[in-house]
């Protein structure tokens, strides 16, 4: 196990994951970040990253299953090309700076509040934000680095 405090985007999880499969290994790669764009269930404001997590495992004489996602509903890469081709975005993946859902891909990316995968809580929005908790708790906690909304952990600093 490997844990990294104060690190940046790292592209893909499964780069990572991926590496044990040589070993004939299950490959686990979490990673957390202090730019807030998740909006928990019930909540109105952003209160953590997107928190992607990813899984390697070997399947013998077949292709291993990999398994690389984000704990939003969406990923930003996926809102910035959407705003790139001006296309409208399916309502459930994000919120624009009233809390109110939008198609507007735009609209999120300017407030940063992207909504738990499932979307809403009717759909288990609650179970991609466990989900994020989780990726929080072994990338940031366990690392000593960021997690939740703080900037700072040493300092405590909640962002604004």
């Amino acid at each position: 196990m490997v844990a990294v405090r104060n690190s940046n985007h790292f592209g893909a999880c499964a780069n990572y994951s991926m590496m044990a499969l040589d070993r004939g290994m299950i490959g686990f790669a979490v990673t957390n970040s202090p730019f807030v764009a998740m909006v928990p269930t019930f909540a109105k404001k952003p209160m953590m990253g997107t928190n992607p997590l990813s899984l390697a495992a070997p399947a013998a004489r077949h292709a291993p299953f990999v398994l690389d996602m984000a704990t939003t509903t969406v990923a930003v890469g996926k809102l910035t090309i959407a705003s790139r081709w001006n296309k409208p975005i399916p309502e459930g993946w994000g919120l624009n700076d009233k809390g109110a859902p939008t198609t507007d891909a735009r609209e999120v990316l300017a407030s940063r509040m992207l909504s738990p995968l499932g979307g809403t809580r009717e759909l288990g929005s609650h179970k991609g934000y466990g989900l994020g908790v989780m990726v929080d708790i072994l990338s940031g906690v366990l690392s000593g680095g960021v997690y939740g909304n703080l900037i700072d952990r040493a300092g405590g600093r909640e962002r604004k």
